[in-house]
C-alpha cells in the first residue's frame, strides 16, 4: 500500500494555522536528509520552528552516523529546528522519544521506548530521533530534531543487517494510518514536551518515561566507547544513562558514549 503524497495543506488543517509549527512548515519531495536541509538553513538565518517534511530521503540518517531507510511516501521523515533546553540539554532528547511514543499511542497502539530514543512496537522497531546540535553563525547554540516514522515501509525492504527488526505502523497492525494527521499530532507532541523539557522538569520526563520503557529487566549488549558490556538493565535514567549488572557489579552507562547494540526477551 503506497499512501498519497503528504499535503501541506492538509497537514495545517488537522495542526491548525495558529499553531507555532505552522507557520514555517514546508513539505518538499525526496530530499538527501531534513535534518541536514535544517541544519543548512539554521546556520543562514532560519529560526525556531522552521519544520522540513519530506516524501522520502536518500540519505537519511541515524544516531551515529547509521543510514535511515526512507522510502519515498512510506514514513514521515521530518526535521525541526528548537532551542535546547537553557539548563540541561540532555532532557531534549528523551522528550522527543515521548512525544513520538505519545503520537503513536494517540492512533489505539501501545509503542514503547528504547532508551535513548527508539521507538518500538512489540520487538520490532517503527521509528527513531535524531539530535544534532550546533551553533549559528553567532554563536548561539541551537537543535535539529530529526524525527523518522516507519508508517506505511514493508519490513523486506528494511536493510537484513539491522541490530533490531524494524516493522511499520501499518505492517504491524493493518490500520491504515492518516500521514498528515500522524505528522500534525507529533508536532504537537513535540511542542508539548519541548516547553517540559525548557522548563528543566525532569521528574516529569522521567515519570512520564518508566510506562513506555522497553529495556527494565533485558539482558542487552551495549557498547561505551571502546567497552562492550552485557548484562541486565535494573535501572533507567532516560536523562542520565542506564544501570546495567554485568554480574560482577551494576555499571552506569551514560546516554552520551553509549549504543546498545541487542537486546534479549525479559
Amino acid at each position: 500500500m503506497i499512501p498519497r503524497a503528504l499535503r501541506r495543506s492538509h497537514v495545517l488543517k488537522h495542526l491548525g494555522d495558529k499553531h507555532p509549527y505552522a507557520r514555517d512548515l514546508h513539505v518538499l519531495g525526496v530530499v538527501s536528509s531534513t535534518s541536514d536541509l535544517v541544519l543548512e538553513r539554521a546556520r543562514t538565518g532560519a529560526t525556531n520552528g522552521f519544520v522540513v517534511a519530506a516524501q522520502g530521503q536518500s540519505e537519511g540518517r541515524g544516531r551515529r552516523g547509521t543510514h535511515w531507510t526512507s522510502p519515498t511516501r512510506r514514513g514521515l521523515w521530518f526535521s525541526v529546528l528548537v532551542a535546547p533546553p537553557p539548563q540541561d540539554r540532555r532532557l531534549l532528547s528523551p522528550a522527543i522519544g515521548l512525544a513520538v511514543a505519545d503520537a503513536i499511542g494517540q492512533l489505539g497502539m501501545v509503542a514503547k521506548l528504547k532508551w535513548p530514543n527508539d521507538v518500538f512496537l512489540g520487538s520490532d522497531k517503527v521509528a527513531g530521533c535524531l539530535v544534532d546540535l550546533a551553533e549559528d553563525q553567532t554563536g548561539a547554540p541551537f537543535a535539529v530534531v530529526g524525527v523518522g516514522i516507519n508508517t506505511h515501509l514493508d519490513p523486506a525492504d528494511l536493510p537484513p543487517d539491522m541490530a533490531h527488526p524494524g516493522t511499520s505502523l501499518h505492517a504491524a497492525t493493518g490500520q491504515d494510518i492518516d500521514r498528515e494527521a500522524l505528522l500534525a499530532s507529533t508536532l504537537d507532541a513535540i511542542a508539548k514536551w519541548l516547553e517540559v523539557a525548557h522548563a528543566g522538569n525532569t521528574d516529569a520526563i522521567v515519570e512520564a518515561w518508566a510506562p513506555y520503557d522497553l529495556l527494565i529487566g533485558r539482558t542487552i549488549t551495549a557498547v561505551d566507547g571502546d567497552l562492550e558490556v552485557k548484562g541486565r538493565v535494573v535501572a533507567v535514567d532516560p536523562i542520565v544513562g542506564i544501570h546495567v549488572d554485568t554480574g560482577m557489579g551494576v555499571q552506569m552507562l551514560r546516554s552520551e558514549t553509549t549504543h546498545v547494540i541487542a537486546t534479549e526477551s525479559a
